[in-house]
């Protein structure tokens, strides 16, 4: 009976050990990510692209929020990472920078100022401004403010009255520019255009995790990320153009 059984009582329990030890390590496992609406355009589903090829075993669900509601739930364990633009300061939660992104003017294509190649702020100053409900996002809301305010420029402002507008359809009817990442640039021949605001500007992108009491595949999922914004060149100071 023992010689019947015991070679496959031998390779369960060496599947089991295995299983065990990939699940200490992080490359098994699931992982709940939240990231904003703006992250949506390219910088998510790059990292999730990149990730699934060198985690193909780490099940990450994912979710659309506000930034507040990431900043809640990272911090009450609901979600086990987050994806934020300019994120406040908060008790028991890390931040680490995902990317620095280069900063542009976006604008109806028939827009005066859509011929330049760049765009100063001083010539902002008869625009209005579209921007999010301030709750939504405190910290970008007034990082955007600053960054204009740095440039001479007291915007005028018009709030949007969806969370997310693909089409940014304020702007393209041309009653209002918004400034946004260069993650968000419209594709050429869109009804849209991006220009970078000079002298350059740049807003953070930050990836949130709990400081203390992470599962192994939250420590992987943090490690490789990082690795992979490395390797993308999102760490790196926006270029120019």
């Amino acid at each position: 009976m023992l010689l019947e059984r015991a070679p496959a009582l031998l390779d369960d329990a060496n599947d089991l050990w295995r299983a065990v030890e990939r699940l200490g390590t992080g490359e098994t496992g699931q992982v709940e990510l939240a990231y904003g609406p703006s992250a949506g355009y390219e910088t998510a589903p790059r990292l999730l692209q990149v990730l699934a090829e060198q985690l193909p075993d780490l099940k990450i669900a994912t979710r659309v929020l506000s930034a507040t509601a990431i900043v809640a739930g990272v911090g009450d364990g609901t979600i086990d990472a987050g994806i934020v633009r300019c994120p406040p300061a908060t008790d028991g939660i890390e931040t680490h920078v995902l990317r620095r992104e280069r900063q542009g003017v976006l604008m109806a294509a028939d827009h005066e100022l859509g011929g330049r190649d760049t765009v100063e702020f001083a010539a902002l100053a008869d625009e209005t401004l579209l921007v999010h409900a301030r709750d939504e996002n405190p910290g970008h809301y007034e990082a955007l403010l600053a960054l204009c305010r740095a440039g001479g420029l007291e915007p005028k402002l018009l709030e949007r009255h969806v969370t997310f507008d693909l089409a940014h359809l304020p702007v393209a009817e041309g009653r209002a520019v918004t400034i946004v990442g260069a993650s968000a640039r419209p594709e050429p021949g869109s009804a849209l255009v991006w220009r970078p605001i000079d002298p350059p500007a740049e807003l953070d992108v930050h990836l949130l995790v709990r400081a203390v009491d992470r599962s192994p595949a939250t420590n992987r999922f943090l490690s490789t990320a990082l690795a992979v914004a490395e390797t993308l060149g999102w760490l790196c100071r926006p270029a120019l153009n």
